[in-house]
């Protein structure tokens, strides 16, 4: 269970960077950061980030030039649909999620 989590975490946070190198986001910058904490989910931003609240997301977090979310499913979600999440790889959790 712990390895999935672990996983997860790792993708969302993957995610997350992508996103900021793509948008072109200085990691020199001199901004101070902020850490956000919701659902069992800790992610840390620059403080231009504000935590809003979307019904489709996790957790859902903008500033003036990007957004970032995050959608947390429960493991029930993927025993209805006949997959056990504990045996799952990164990339079969996040095809479940997608579609």
């Amino acid at each position: 269970m712990k390895k999935i989590y672990k996983s997860i975490l790792t993708l969302i946070c993957s995610f997350v960077g992508v996103i900021l190198v793509l948008c072109g986001c200085d990691s020199g910058s001199k901004e101070t950061s902020k850490k956000f904490e919701k659902a069992g989910l800790t992610i840390t931003l620059t403080t231009e980030f504000h935590e809003k609240e979307h019904v489709e997301y996790t957790a859902y977090y903008a500033s003036d030039k990007m957004i970032v979310v995050t959608i947390i499913e429960a493991f029930t979600y993927f025993e209805k649909l006949g997959k056990d999440a504990e045996m799952m790889s990164v990339e079969e959790y996040a095809r479940l999620v997608l579609d």
